[in-house]
Formats: C-alpha cells, structure tokens, sequence
C-alpha cells in the first residue's frame, strides 16, 4: 500500500534533560542484559560478544534502560555512528562526568569505571551557528571537496550557519580516518561544549554521509530509532547481523514534531548491504509500503528542512536559508550545482520538442540533479535526467550552457562517458533535422538518422569532408557509423550511406566509394599494397594509350590515387549504375602511372595538375551548405597542443579491426 501523502516528516529531535549512564562492563552478565533490552525496551535479539551494555536515561525517560554501544578508547558509539564521550573534557556543557558515591556498607570501596555515571545535558547552538574545525586530514585524503560541498549544502537548504572556526572555545571538528568496518561517519549529537569531533572513514563517505553527521551535530538523531517507529515500520531482527543490530534500538529521548518521514536523510534503507545476513531481503519492512526514497540519503527532505527551523526557531533563531560559502581552500561544487539547476529551470519555461515525441513545457525536472567530471580540455559539468521519458539535461560549467536533449541522443551520449567522453559538453539543444536529429557538442556532433541508428562524428578533417560534400543531402547521406581508429592507430573513417571518408594523418581526408572501395577492399584497403587515398575519385574521359589499362572504354572513366597505385574506374556506355562496370588496379607509383596513361592535352590532365597544386582541403563556408546543420564554432583552441592531426586533441574512439 502506498504511502499517503499526509505521512508528512519528522524531526526527531534532542530536549533539555538530563541522562545518566551506568557501565556494565561484565560480558557473563550478557544474556540477563538482553533480558532486560527486551522487557523494557521492546528491542529483541541485541546480543553481540562486541558490544557492551550501557544503562542511559536519555530525555523524556523517567528511568535509565539499557543499550548497547560499542567501546573505543576515547567513545561509546551508540546506534551505529553516535559518540558519547566516556571522559568529557570541564569545558563541556552536554556531557558530565561524575563519581557514584560509595555504598553505605562500602565506605572505603574506591571509585572505579563501574561507579561513574553520565549527568546529560543536550544543548542547541547558539542561534544555529556552528563553528567548524578542518582537521589536516581532510586535505591529506583529498576529501577537501566533499567536506566543502557538504558544509555549503546545509548553509544553502537549512536554518543552520556552519562557517570556518577563528578562536571559539565550543566547535565541531571534521577530520577523515583509514577505514574501519563498514561505517561511514561518527558523530556527537548536539553541542558538546569544547572541541566535538565528526569522524569519517577515508573511502566510505560522500558529501550527504557528512551531511547526515552535521545533522546529528545539530541535535537531530535517527528516524528508524524514534519512539513511534513501530507504528510505521517493522525492524527484521532474524535478518540482521548480530554486530548490527545496535543500529535499531529506539531511542525514548526524542519529541516527534510532525508524521514519521520515511525519505528523511536520518533514515536507514530497507535493504543495507552489510548489516544484513541475506542482502536479497530486507532490514527494514513498511507497514504501508516503503517509498522508493527511503534510505537513499541524497538530500534533506523539505521536513527534514522544516524540523530544524521548528526546533532552532524556540531559542529565537531568524534565518532564512542562503547560499553561503565556506572558505576552506578548495574548489567544491555545490553552490555551482544552484547555477546549473537554475539555469536548466529558464530552459524549461520555453518550450521544447525534442526527437521522440517529447514536449516539454516549464515543468522543473524532479531527478536528482549529478555532478559530472569533465575532461581536462572542457571542464566539469551536471546532468539531470527529467521527469518526462528519456529527457535528459546537461550543464557545461566552463560555458555556463544548459542544453536539452531527447532518448535517442541522451542515451547514446550518456554511453560515451557524458562530458568526460570525446565529444566533451553540448553546445545547443537537440534538435529536428530531416528526418532525423542533430546535436552540437564541444568536439563533434551527434546525430540521429532517419533509419533511426545514432552516431557521431567528430570536428575535424572527417566532418569538413562530409560537409563540403554537401552531408546529410549530399552524395554520401547520413552516416552509418561514428568516426573510427584504424588499426594502424593513425588513420580515421567512417561509414555513410553511400560512401566512406578515409583521413590519414600524413594525406587527408578523402572520399571511396561504389566499386573503387570494393576494389579497394580487395586489396586490403590502407593495410594492402595501395594504402591510404591521396585523392577522391576523379571522373573523367581518358586518351588511349598502349597499356591495357588503356583500353578501357571512354564514356565516365575516371581514377583514384593511392600511395601505392591508381585505381580506374570504366561503365560501359549506357549501362546501369552498379552494373557493366569495371575496376583495374595499377600498382607503383601513382604520379608515373597517371603520367604514363594520361595525354597531356587531355582535361584530365588538366585535372590531374590543378589537383596535385591545390590538395584537397577544407573550406570556411560549411555553414552556407545546403542540408548541414549550423557549423558550431570551436571555443577551445589547440594551437601549440599535441593532436593525433587534425583532430581536436581529445580521447580517441575504439579501435576496429575489420571496416568493409
């Protein structure tokens, strides 16, 4: 059954009331401990050999209940990732530590571990600012960013001021720490008083982990834990592993403000790899249907939001939310992440048709919105799939351009790695072209094709081919593959719908097609006898000579220049395209085979010398011609940058073996 709507959150929460703790430290006693867990607590099957039991009056209980924690040196941790200090510092306003007075029958017993008790006391920070420590460690494990961008997180969506520690006797210190087990963060919860630590393990946490620690810093504890839990969710004890199991225990010390908030940042899962004995089945059952946001812990809920202003708003807290930074010496990138949302929400509020029938119309997309590592040539960026099928939005943060594109396209350029990949950010929207669609990104274009197949084709000496030839309208038509290595690893082509444009770094970009490819293919294409074109097919009557080349009939002859020979071409006259026609392949040196075949009065000839003084090259007007797409004009420059020619210097593409 589906979560109702008025299932709104809530904010579990500390109160002002004192909490005593008694250590029981012996481990034979362990049965009788979970004995009394069950009887007074309603928790089951909490024993463990790890773990010690720790009588706590939390807030809100009239008498102290057992709980299990785990015991470090300087801590217990209670319920996974809550620190409570075993020696409190005098500075410390929370937590104090004092001495049971000796039995009357045991005047001269001394005080031991055993006879110390906990006097706590849970405190708000002043008007919701919150002096932060960066422990060197953040820097060291190149955690910088993460720590950053959680801290400007919270600044940006909570009621709460966390900013860089100057000289303030009470603050929260972060520091990061080799991993141990399967916890990602440790923290106190509420003001301490003096230095508090939160503690994360280097590899297992990401900004929302740290997140979820700042929150118990605040004075928020675990939703699965709070008194009501049993009324909205079912903890599967039978599946759980023993060592785990202290991450359910309720915890009586909360007030509840509002419904139990499945989707809180404060809540477990229901299937948690690792805490369970089966991770098939769950840790965690709803008993109206776990939404699908449960436990996923990738941002603060609105009432996750709305219980830290109710609780900071009765000591007079007045803040509204704000983007404010935290200067801690690295580049994060939350606050950018605004930019990007903001600027994929304008482009909302204009209307897109996008390839596979999807209009959309200034409905803000309701994705998580995902930081993106850029390549070094275009930088980082964001994507964000949109709540119509298969819409899919990105954010260049080097160009500041949002673009929209549709299934087809997003899905094929989110498989060449997003912005990380060869074709770097889009440049424009996806848009109709012909049948099919088009796309321009930083190094390329991606375009989907009539026949429905999506490729792209790279900025460079392949696509200014293509263009000039007339693209999409032209004489080869769309094409029917994405830009490919050769084997030599030099050498690029791709496949087109009647043709196919074959650049060597040494010689160009040149056209073979029909039966001069086939020829050629024969042959071995670059890797045969011929190697690479040096010209495209030149159509043109040739003068009769004495070889037997030059016997070939007059009427639409014509060649194609290779480094090691010339291949001509002859239809017999009034045949048909495709048939009656003929290929002959002369080895040796291209130029002495032309001149040894062609009169010099000839217009072949003429041909010939015009071509071997201009070599094919690419012009400046692709944007004038018909059936091309607007040419993007390139913004990185790669003067002075090592290329593989006179491709943009970016990532190659898969390498192939065979290309018939």
């Amino acid at each position: 059954m589906p979560v109702k709507k008025h299932f709104l959150a809530v904010m579990v929460l500390l109160i002002n009331a004192p909490v005593f703790a008694q250590v029981n430290t012996n481990r034979s006693k362990i049965s009788e401990v979970r004995n009394n867990i069950v009887s007074t607590r309603n928790n089951t099957q909490l024993l463990s050999e790890n773990f010690l039991s720790v009588n706590l009056q939390m807030p809100g209980e009239t008498t102290p209940s057992p709980y299990y924690v785990k015991e470090t040196q300087d801590y217990y941790i209670l319920n996974g990732d809550i620190l409570i200090s075993k020696n409190p510092g005098f500075q410390n306003k929370s937590i104090i530590k004092r001495m049971m007075k000796s039995p009357g029958d045991c005047k001269t017993c001394s005080a031991t571990r055993d006879q110390a008790w906990y006097e706590f006391h849970n405190w708000q920070w002043d008007n919701g600012d919150i002096p932060v420590e960066i422990d060197n460690s953040v820097y060291a494990t190149n955690s910088c960013s993460v720590v950053k961008d959680a801290l400007e997180y919270m600044n940006a969506n909570t009621c709460l001021n966390f900013y860089p520690r100057k000289s303030e006797n009470d603050f929260v210190s972060i520091a990061v720490v080799p991993p141990d087990g399967k916890q990602g963060g440790n923290s106190q919860v509420g003001k301490q008083g003096g230095k508090q630590v939160i503690v994360l393990s280097n590899g297992k946490f990401n900004m929302y982990t740290l997140c979820h620690e700042l929150m118990h810093a605040a004075g928020v504890w675990h939703e699965q834990c709070r008194k009501d839990r049993d009324n909205f969710i079912s903890i599967n004890w039978d599946n759980i592993t023993d060592d785990m199991k202290h991450n359910f225990q309720i915890e009586d010390h909360s007030t509840a403000h509002g419904a139990f908030d499945f989707c809180s940042i404060m809540q477990y899962s229901a299937y948690i790899s690792g805490m369970t004995i089966d991770n098939s089945k769950p840790a965690i059952t709803c008993k109206y249907g776990c939404p699908a946001c449960m436990g996923k812990q990738t941002n603060l809920t609105d009432l996750d939001i709305k219980g830290l202003s109710l609780y900071y708003g009765q000591i007079g807290l007045s803040r509204f939310p704000m983007a404010r930074a935290f200067d801690m010496g690295c580049k994060g990138s939350y606050l950018t992440s605004n930019a990007a949302l903001n600027a994929i929400n304008q482009l909302n509020k204009t209307m897109y048709k996008l390839t596979g029938g999807i209009t959309y119309v200034g409905n803000t997309p309701n994705k998580p919105l995902s930081y993106e590592p850029g390549n070094k040539f275009d930088g980082d960026g964001y994507t964000l799939e949109g709540n119509w099928q298969n819409t899919f939005y990105h954010y260049s943060l080097k160009s500041g351009i949002a673009t929209a594109q549709g299934a087809e396209i997003g899905s094929f350029y989110r498989s060449l790695n997003l912005g990380n990949g060869i074709l770097g950010w889009p440049e424009n929207n996806e848009t109709s072209y012909l049948g099919g669609a088009y796309q321009t990104f930083n190094h390329g274009y991606i375009y989907k094709t009539a026949a429905g197949g999506t490729f792209y084709v790279l900025k460079g000496p392949v696509y200014d081919k293509w263009a000039n030839a007339g693209g999409i309208g032209g004489q080869l038509g769309w094409p029917e593959m994405s830009e490919t290595v050769l084997p030599d690893g030099k050498g690029h082509f791709e496949r087109f719908n009647h043709g196919h444009i074959y650049w060597s770094p040494a010689h160009g970009a040149y056209v073979v097609k029909g039966k001069i490819f086939n020829e050629w293919a024969n042959k071995g294409w670059e890797k045969g006898p011929l190697g690479y074109p040096l010209s495209d097919y030149v159509p043109e009557s040739r003068v009769s000579g004495t070889t037997a080349a030059s016997n070939l009939p007059h009427s639409t002859n014509g060649y194609q220049k290779f480094e090691g020979g010339v291949i001509f071409y002859s239809q017999t006259a009034g045949g048909v395209a495709g048939l009656n026609e003929t290929c002959t392949t002369e080895l040796g040196n291209p130029d002495k085979i032309l001149a040894s075949h062609i009169n010099p009065q000839s217009s072949l000839t003429a041909n010939y010398n015009n071509m071997v003084q201009q070599k094919d090259s690419t012009t400046n007007q692709v944007n004038k011609i018909k059936n091309m797409p607007p040419r993007a004009t390139q913004k990185t420059s790669v003067t002075n940058k090592k290329s593989n020619g006179a491709i943009n210097p970016q990532p190659l593409p898969p390498k192939v073996q065979s290309h018939n």
